[in-house]
């Protein structure tokens, strides 16, 4: 048994039973009958998120939508109509349309996962059929006049260093933090970029400012930095309050590495994309 908002739904959908029925293809979901989607967050939040590289970021956005209204509803009752609800009203509520699709991802691979692992071989994937809200395009935002000197003014060292190295290197954060003495030789100006985002080492050249840097750091810890990417961040954004920065993000410096290793005209674009761990021209 299911329920269904019309009769004509509920008959389609008995008639599609009772076929694999007849042909002895039909598996019981009576499990997606008695699984709220909140509970199905919760196993994925548990099994799966864990194994991904952005385990964090995906963990506090499964636990948000854990507390939403869609959340109490069980998985075979959600169809099309109700993410497209749950889609405008997220967008009333004021979310970018990039948090909406996150959140319409997670909950499209939280179906597939019940469908192939978790033995709700019938359950349908509500999100398949749903427009998913156009991305905003991206940001342009590089560094102005005397930005970067402003910055690193209000920056105490390490941070400082920190800041310019991803200004020198194009690293993401999250590479920098994880560099370790280990990885670098500073003879050959050189650095072996481990556990990247997508999931690719590579080694990057060291340019002698970067080289500079690295050598002047204390050599105490197996990590070239101590502090976290959190840690990071809240200092980036200190100080470009301080410093008087506005719409200035900590990732806007990768894109402005980038930009300036182009605008160098000393490397052809897929060398570039070798350093900066690009997979895509766009």
């Amino acid at each position: 048994s299911l329920t269904f908002d019309t009769k004509r739904d509920a008959e389609i959908w008995a008639a599609e039973v009772e076929a694999k029925m007849h042909r002895g293809k039909w598996q019981d979901a009576d499990e997606s009958t008695t699984t709220k989607l909140s509970e199905a967050l919760q196993r994925y939040l548990l099994e799966v998120t864990p194994t991904k590289k952005g385990a964090k970021q995906e963990a506090n956005r499964i636990k948000a939508m854990m507390k939403l209204p869609l959340a109490e509803w069980y998985l075979a009752e959600i169809r099309g109509k109700q993410m497209a609800e749950y889609r405008d009203a997220r967008l009333t509520a004021g979310k970018s349309p990039s948090t909406i699709r996150n959140e319409l991802t997670i909950i499209s691979q939280v179906y597939a996962t019940a469908a192939k692992e978790w033995g709700m071989y019938e359950l349908r994937n509500p999100v398949d059929n749903v427009k998913r809200p156009k991305q905003k395009r991206a940001r342009e935002r590089r560094l102005k006049h005397n930005e970067e000197e402003k910055l690193i003014q209000e920056l105490a060292p390490p941070y400082s260093d920190a800041v310019l190295l991803l200004l020198e290197t194009a690293l993401r954060r999250s590479e920098l933090c994880r560099l370790q003495w280990q990885d670098l030789n500073l003879y050959k100006r050189t650095a072996l970029i481990r556990d990247t985002k997508n999931g690719e080492d590579r080694i990057i050249p060291l340019s002698p400012l970067a080289t500079q840097i690295l050598a002047r750091q204390p050599q105490t810890h197996d990590s070239v930095f101590k502090f976290s990417p959190d840690m990071l961040t809240q200092a980036f954004r200190a100080a470009t309050r301080q410093a008087g920065i506005r719409n200035l993000r900590l990732h806007d410096l990768r894109k402005e590495a980038t930009s300036r290793l182009v605008e160098s005209k000393c490397f052809e674009l897929p060398e570039i994309m070798r350093m900066t761990g690009h997979k895509t021209l766009t």
